[in-house]
């Protein structure tokens, strides 16, 4: 009797401690600070790079104030450059847009601020063109699945409105279009 009396006020202890401690959903979006890399081989190629602002959405679940999941979708732009070689002069562009799913988990510094890591799998499109005088045109696009993971800072305006900043690893990197990390920030909404 004593057992069961026992594993019942745990239990109950346990499930009140869950139900105060329940998870929250959250929405977010940021700008997002890229570097795009616009190479096509030539030799006296100038203007290889580029950088280009673009955006994210996000969607997350906090199953408790420490771990959660969350899935988003990087639109990295479209960047054109001119390409210079010793054939004549071309018009290069590259897109980028990504797509995640990460866990996430936070580490409260006090009320206000925590940081954070994200862990989990990108899928990367890169598409680009090259064409003008003296060049061939060439067009092309490639899929990349790879690890995602991201580290941030998040201060807490209140308790549903929070500003992050994070630095993100995207996925493998391509030879052309975006590169594998970007700088994005941005507001979060919990409900």
């Amino acid at each position: 009797m004593k057992k069961i009396l026992i594993a019942t006020l745990l239990a109950g202890a346990s499930a009140a401690s869950f139900a105060a401690d329940t998870g929250s959903a959250y929405i977010g979006a940021d700008l997002v600070f890229s570097r795009y890399n616009l190479d096509v081989g030539v030799a006296s190629q100038t203007n290889k790079y580029g950088s280009h602002t673009g955006g994210k959405i996000l969607f997350g679940y906090m199953f408790n104030p420490t771990f959660g999941i969350e899935t988003g979708y990087n639109d990295l732009g479209k960047e054109t450059n001119t390409i210079t070689g010793p054939g004549g002069t071309a018009s290069g562009t590259a897109k980028s847009n990504q797509w995640y799913v990460s866990g996430i988990a936070k580490a409260p510094i006090n009320d206000m601020f925590s940081v954070y890591g994200k862990l989990g799998l990108s899928r990367m499109h890169n598409s680009g063109t090259v064409s003008g005088t003296g060049f061939s045109a060439v067009s092309g696009s490639e899929n990349k699945t790879g690890l995602y993971g991201a580290v941030g800072a998040q201060y807490n305006f209140n308790k549903n409105v929070s500003l992050n900043l994070e630095l993100e690893r995207l996925g493998n990197s391509s030879e052309w279009g975006a590169k594998s990390t970007a700088v994005s920030t941005g507001v979060r909404v919990s409900f």
